[in-house]
């Protein structure tokens, strides 16, 4: 966290991503197999995983669609900290 206690933008993306990466593989998907279920691809999931993509609302949307999970679980960040 930045010296007002508030998450700041890396960070955002850093834990949406983690969220989209516990989901796959919650469901034992690959890298691979979920970029072509969501029609992005492969090389900008990872970027999106690791926090480096700032992913557009139509990209989690599609993401969350092929992952049957809703597009705020993604968003679901308790107790975090860095």
């Amino acid at each position: 966290m930045d010296t007002t206690g508030e998450i700041n933008e890396s960070q955002y993306r850093r834990l949406v991503g983690n969220a989209i990466r516990t989901a796959r593989e919650s469901q034992k998907l690959s890298l691979r197999d979920l970029a072509y279920m969501a029609n992005i691809d492969y090389k900008y999931l990872w970027r999106a995983e690791h926090g480096e993509a700032n992913i557009t609302i139509n990209v989690l949307y599609r993401l969350a669609k092929a992952l049957d999970i809703s597009v705020s679980s993604l968003f679901r960040f308790e107790n975090t900290t860095f």
